[in-house]
Order: C-alpha cells, then sequence, then structure tokens
C-alpha cells in the first residue's frame, strides 16, 4: 500500500548577504565576513554603496566626485569578492536616507543577513551610541543584522588579518 503523495520542495535559491559598504576599514571587514560566511553557505554578496542626494539637489543630479569615489570603494569590495571566489553583485544606490536604501535593498533581494558597522567615534564601549542608520535599519530590517563594530585602534591589524587569509591587498 502506498503512502500519499507529497510534492517535492522546492530548491531552496542560494542566500543573499547585504553589505551595507562605505569603504571604511569597519565596513571593509565586514565584506571580508560576508565573504567568508557566503563561502560557506555558497551565498551571493551584495555589496551596497548609497551617495546621499542633498534635498536640495533633484534626485537624478550627476554627482561626479562621488559616483567616481563610489567606483574606487567598489572595486575593493569586488576584490575581496573575488578572491574568496564567492558571487558579488556591487550596487551604487543614490538615495535621500543611507538606512532607507538599506533596508529597500534588503526587502528587494530577500536578504538573509544585512552586513554594517558601526564607526569609531573614539568612545568607550560604555558609551557607545547607535547613530540614526543603525538604529532604523535595526527597527525596520526585513531579516538577521550582524553589527560589527571595529575600535580605530585595531582596524590595521584586523584588516591585515583579513588580507593574510586571501592574500595581499589590492
Amino acid at each position: 500500500m502506498d503512502g500519499p503523495e507529497y510534492p517535492k520542495a522546492a530548491q531552496a535559491a542560494p542566500p543573499t548577504y547585504l553589505v551595507a559598504y562605505e569603504g571604511s576599514p569597519m565596513s571593509e571587514h565586514m565584506v571580508h565576513l560576508a565573504c567568508r560566511i557566503g563561502n560557506d553557505t555558497e551565498a551571493t554578496v551584495l555589496v551596497l554603496h548609497a551617495i546621499v542626494v542633498p534635498p536640495q539637489l533633484p534626485m537624478t543630479a550627476a554627482l561626479l566626485e562621488e559616483d567616481q569615489r563610489a567606483e574606487v570603494v567598489l572595486s575593493r569590495a569586488e576584490a575581496i569578492a573575488s578572491r574568496y571566489g564567492v558571487p558579488g553583485r556591487f550596487v551604487v544606490e543614490h538615495t535621500r536616507s543611507v538606512a532607507e536604501a538599506i533596508v529597500e535593498t534588503a526587502r528587494e533581494v530577500d536578504a538573509r543577513i544585512i552586513f554594517l558597522g558601526l564607526r569609531d567615534r573614539k568612545r568607550t564601549i560604555n558609551t557607545l551610541l547607535l547613530s540614526s542608520t543603525v538604529r532604523y535599519v535595526l527597527q525596520h530590517a526585513p531579516c538577521q543584522v550582524q553589527i560589527g563594530y571595529l575600535p580605530a585602534a585595531l582596524a590595521d591589524t584586523v584588516l591585515e588579518r583579513d588580507w593574510a587569509r586571501i592574500g595581499h591587498r589590492p
């Protein structure tokens, strides 16, 4: 006697990890972290560089200096992902709000994790304050959020260790 037939489970798509990246040592470390985890889980790493368009300008305004910097910054992220052998997407978003761009992108790509770094503001850990961007992402994220904090005094040491794992810096 045969039992009931159940539909076969759909093959799950590989996860997408979203990294908010602005080129700082902390955000670079978060790209390394997302790629290491992505390598283990066959994930795609989406690196988002948000450029804030001032309110007095239209959203279509040309921001040449910012766009040129974004190309340089994202080329570093591409080099990192390439060294890990992780599929990556590298996106520049012109926005009024970095936080809203992060959350909206996470929704659009159905991100499994958002990687977000805190800036070192030379405060002790007892007085660490979350920026408005981090607070907004934590309150509105459609998925898990991995927050990293890298004190300025450790930045060079941590990044050298990250690059030693995959070879020299580009």
